[in-house]
Parts: structure tokens; sequence; C-alpha cells
């Protein structure tokens, strides 16, 4: 029934409660409300692709030369080219000259001028002309030109200078000179042949 003096230590069971431990962590295994910051793995380093030197393309060939045209290329030469040179040349009693339209020469002439027509006016003369032709279509060359011309000259001996026709026959009378005659006669040969006529027609 006695009340306790004032001051006096509380009794051990009316005593504040010891201080608890703290909690111990929860282990990564055991929360998985836990989140984990994780690094990023670095990123392998890739090679820098090797530089693929590619030596200079080799320069295109040049194209071949265009070959000449076979109708050209062949026959032999009939006047030295310083001969050509001029508007035209003689051979025998004939004067061979250039056929020219406008600035280009388009052929060859001969003046036969050893017939006449019984109605021919003075200044109608006895003569022949052949052009080159077109390429791709029998396209000739000079010497053949000159030969053909030469042919026809030495065609009309055979012809007689004083015939009332014989201009009319000897212009028209051989047809076309590329069909008649052979444009490969050398000219040592035309020039045999017209020795030959020359002879005869004294």
């Amino acid at each position: 029934d006695c009340e306790a003096e004032a001051g006096a230590d509380p009794p051990a069971h009316l005593s504040e409660p010891p201080a608890l431990p703290p909690p111990p962590l929860a282990s990564a295994s055991s929360s998985g409300d836990r989140i984990l910051s994780v690094s990023p793995a670095p990123k392998p380093e890739v090679p820098a692709a090797p530089v693929e030197v590619r030596p200079l393309p080799a320069p295109a060939p040049s194209p071949p030369p265009i070959p000449e045209d076979p109708a050209r290329a062949r026959g032999p030469r009939s006047r030295p080219s310083a001969a050509r040179g001029a508007r035209g040349f003689a051979w025998g009693p004939f004067f061979i000259s250039k056929v020219m339209r406008g600035e280009c020469q388009a052929g060859w002439g001969l003046a036969c001028n050893r017939h006449k027509n019984s109605w021919d006016a003075p200044s109608d003369n006895c003569k022949k002309q052949i052009t080159y032709g077109r390429e791709g279509q029998g396209c000739m060359s000079d010497d053949q030109c000159v030969a053909l011309l030469k042919q026809w000259a030495l065609a009309g001996y055979e012809i007689s200078a004083d015939a009332a026709d014989g201009r009319q026959a000897h212009v028209h009378g051989a047809g076309d000179l590329r069909r008649t005659f052979d444009p490969f006669v050398s000219e040592a040969e035309l020039d045999r042949r017209l020795a030959a006529a020359q002879a005869a027609d004294t």
C-alpha cells in the first residue's frame, strides 16, 4: 500500500523495450520488386572495311581503220597523180578531163572529136562521160573510169570518121561502159592498143 517514492526507478517490467536491430536487406533473389540498374555492355569495335584500290581502266583501243572500198582499191594506176591534178590530160589524139559538179569531181570525160553527124552543128563533138557511181552500187575509182573511157575511144576506130552518123554510132553504140568494157585493163595494155589502132588507121 505504500506509494513509490518519487524519482525512484520504475520496475523492470515497466521500462522501455530494447531497440530492435534493423531488418536485414532483402537479397536480389528474395525480392522480386527491386529493380537493378545494369550498365549496357560496351559495343565491340567493328574493324573498318579495307579500301579497295582499283587500277584505272585501260584506254579503249582505237577502232580499226575503215577498209577501202574494193572497187576503189583495185586496178592499176593509169596516170601519175601529178598529171591528174590538172583539169585533164591528153592520150594520143584524145583528151581526158575531169567532170565537175560545182567544186566536186563527179567522174571523167573523154573527147573523141573523130566523128560527126551530117546534121551536127559545128559545136557538136563526139565525147563520152562516166561518173564514179554511188557507194555500195559499184562505185569506181579514177583509174577504172579512165580505163573504160580509153576502151570506148579505141572502139571508135571501128567507125569511119566519114560516116554520116558517126558521132551517134560512137556515143550510143557501146551502151553502158561498165558492162561493155573491163575497168581493170592496165595502162600499158591500153597504150599498146592505141598504138596499134593508130597504125592501122593511117
